[in-house]
């Protein structure tokens, strides 16, 4: 028997974005069950994205967050 404390199951996307200060970022970011990427950043609730195996021309490292205002587009990738 389950209870409601089940876990989720995490949906990475690979993603492209450049941003305001004219950066390209490269990472994934876990989308929920049923949700396309772009659900993931038109989400008002959520300020920042988590982007994970992420490049970056300064390096690249584990997780990096994003704040969505400094986002001017997004490429999904796969």
């Amino acid at each position: 028997m389950q209870t409601g404390n089940q876990s989720a199951q995490a949906s990475y996307r690979k993603v492209n974005i450049h941003t305001t200060a004219g950066s390209n970022i490269s990472g994934k970011v876990n989308i929920g069950a049923g949700q396309r990427v772009s659900d993931l950043f038109m989400e008002t609730g959520q300020p920042f994205v988590v982007l994970v195996d992420f490049v970056h021309r300064a390096g690249s490292g584990k997780v990096l967050l994003v704040s969505k205002r400094q986002i001017v587009w997004v490429e999904p990738l796969d």
